[in-house]
C-alpha cells in the first residue's frame, strides 16, 4: 500500500464515526418526530372530519390548542432529520389545528343586522364544586356584568352568593342548589323569569330575560365531561343541548 494510499484509508476510518453518529442522529430526531406528531394527527383529522372519534380523541379535544406543542417540537425535529415529508406533515398539522383554535369570537365585532336596542355584559364561571366562589364573589363586585352564569354551585356556593352578593345589584336570580357538581345559578340585573332548560345530570337550567322590552332566552351550558366511562352521556347531553337552541332561535 503506497503511501497516499495509506493516509486516504486512515481518513475514512477516522471520519466513519461521525458520519454513523450524524445519521443516527437525524434517524432518531426523524423517529421522535413522526411520534410526536401522530397524535396531533389523529385529533386534527377527527376535528376536520367533524367526528369526536373514540376514546383517547374525545379526551384529547379537550387539549386542542396544547397539540400545537408537539407539532411545533416536530417540525424543529424535521429540520436536522433532513426529511421534507416530516416537515410538510408538521406544518400541514400546525395549520389545521391552528385553524380551529383561532378565537371564537372572530367576527363578533361586525355590525349586527337589525338595530341595537342594549348591550349586556354577560360572564359565566365554573367554581369547580364551589371551592372558587369566593374569587367570583370578588370578580363580580369588580366588573359587575349584567347577567352571570355559575357552574358547579353547590350548596356552599348558593349561601355564599346569597350572603355576599347584594339582592341591590342582582336582584333575579334562578338558583338550583345541588350537590358537588350538580348545582348553577343564573343571576341577572335585569327582570328574570325561568324557563325550561336541558335535562341533563348537571343542571342546566334556562330563563328569559326581560332587556329594553324584549325577552332574551337564556340558557347555563354545562354537560358532563367526554371521560372514558361517560362518552356516550356526554355525546347525549351536548345534543339535548343542540336540540334546545335549535327551537329555541
Amino acid at each position: 500500500m503506497d503511501r497516499a494510499t495509506w493516509e486516504s484509508a486512515e481518513e475514512d476510518r477516522a471520519a466513519a464515526p461521525y458520519g454513523t453518529a450524524g445519521s443516527g442522529a437525524r434517524r432518531a430526531a426523524g423517529r421522535l418526530a413522526g411520534l410526536l406528531l401522530l397524535a396531533p394527527t389523529a385529533v386534527a383529522a377527527c376535528r376536520a372530519a367533524d367526528t369526536d372519534g373514540v376514546t383517547p380523541v374525545p379526551q384529547l379535544l379537550a387539549f386542542l390548542p396544547w397539540l400545537l406543542v408537539p407539532a411545533g417540537v416536530a417540525l424543529l425535529l424535521a429540520l436536522p432529520a433532513r426529511s421534507r415529508f416530516l416537515a410538510g406533515w408538521a406544518v400541514a398539522v400546525l395549520a389545521v389545528t391552528g385553524w380551529f383554535v383561532r378565537p371564537y369570537d372572530t367576527g363578533l365585532t361586525e355590525k349586527p343586522p337589525g338595530p341595537v336596542v342594549a348591550r349586556l355584559d354577560v360572564l359565566t364561571s365554573n367554581v369547580e364544586f364551589g371551592q372558587a366562589t369566593g374569587a367570583l364573589v370578588d370578580m363580580l363586585r369588580r366588573e359587575q356584568p349584567d347577567i352571570v352564569f355559575v357552574q358547579e354551585c353547590d350548596h356552599t356556593c348558593a349561601g355564599t352568593l346569597e350572603a355576599e352578593v347584594p339582592r341591590a345589584d342582582y336582584p333575579y336570580r334562578h338558583v338550583v342548589a345541588d350537590f358537588s357538581a350538580a348545582g348553577s345559578a343564573i343571576l341577572s340585573r335585569h327582570p328574570l323569569r325561568p324557563a325550561p332548560g336541558v335535562d341533563s345530570a348537571l343542571a342546566m337550567p334556562g330563563a328569559v330575560v326581560d332587556v329594553a322590552g324584549r325577552g332574551v332566552g337564556l340558557q347555563l351550558a354545562h354537560p358532563l365531561p367526554p371521560v372514558p366511562e361517560a362518552v356516550d352521556d356526554w355525546r347525549r347531553e351536548l345534543g339535548l343541548l343542540r336540540d334546545h337552541a335549535a327551537r329555541t332561535k
